[in-house]
């Protein structure tokens, strides 16, 4: 679920203080994107969805990064990730997150 490689990376590029601040603000950011999805425009939604692949993948995130990848590239993107199952990878990839950063992990 988490690439700890990447985390080590990013670590590694912006240093400790750095990495605590950009992980904060890309989780909440995100948190607010899965909350706000545009759900009836599928220009919009491909267009949120790219963000989160983004930021998702910057924090190694890699399952929900693929997700959100696929879903934009569908015809309809809100059949192939609804907002529930979003939220649910979502909620789980930032646990596994803080759980391996509070572990030592990255």
């Amino acid at each position: 679920m988490i690439d700890w490689t990447q985390v080590r990376m990013l670590r590694s590029e912006i240093g400790e203080d750095g990495f605590a601040e950009v992980a904060e603000v890309f989780l909440e950011e995100m948190a607010a994107a899965v909350r706000d999805l545009p759900a009836a425009d599928a220009d919009a939604l491909r267009g949120a969805l790219h963000g989160m692949k983004g930021a998702a993948s910057n924090l190694g995130m890699a399952a929900l990064a693929e997700a959100c990848a696929r879903a934009e590239r569908s015809d309809d993107p809100a059949a192939a990730l609804p907002r529930d199952v979003l939220a649910r990878m979502f909620d789980q990839s930032r646990a596994a997150l803080l759980d391996g950063l509070a572990r030592g992990a990255g």
